[in-house]
């Protein structure tokens, strides 16, 4: 980072290359250039006149807000009824495909089970199955 003397015309700067500190000396319209560099700028604000001089009666600020307030909800119900716009359409683009495609038509192979595997309800429905035996007669 070069740096400049205030009261002379010497900068001294580094080299990044070499990595050696030089002095260059500046002539006057030189350093006239660069006077303000560094420098801090005034920031000039231009104050504008406000748009309205008539100040809103209350009934009138209240009728602002109402309008504004159903713009808003306005807005909103269009913003809802363009997305399911948006997704009926795609949706009429691209119907879903037919529950038949879905099924399979060839049966899957299932394995019977072992016989020697007996399940708790398959032992209770053939104790019914036994009474059902036994009271069949009695049912007329």
């Amino acid at each position: 980072m070069p740096a400049i003397r205030k009261n002379t015309n010497i900068i001294f700067a580094k080299n990044k290359v070499t990595r050696e500190r030089e002095t260059f000396k500046l002539s006057s319209t030189a350093r006239e250039m660069f006077k303000n560099v560094g420098k801090r700028r005034m920031v000039k604000y231009i104050l504008t006149p406000p748009l309205t001089t008539h100040t809103l009666s209350k009934e009138e600020s209240q009728k602002l807000v109402k309008q504004h307030e159903e713009h808003a909800q306005n807005l909103l119900l269009l913003a809802r009824l363009s997305k399911e716009k948006r997704s009926l359409l795609d949706w009429i683009e691209q119907p879903p495909t037919p529950l038949i495609d879905h099924i399979d038509h060839q049966p899957t192979f299932s394995p019977p089970a072992p016989p020697h595997l007996h399940f708790h309800q398959n032992k209770k429905l053939l104790r019914i199955k036994e009474y059902n035996k036994i009271l069949e007669p009695t049912l007329d």
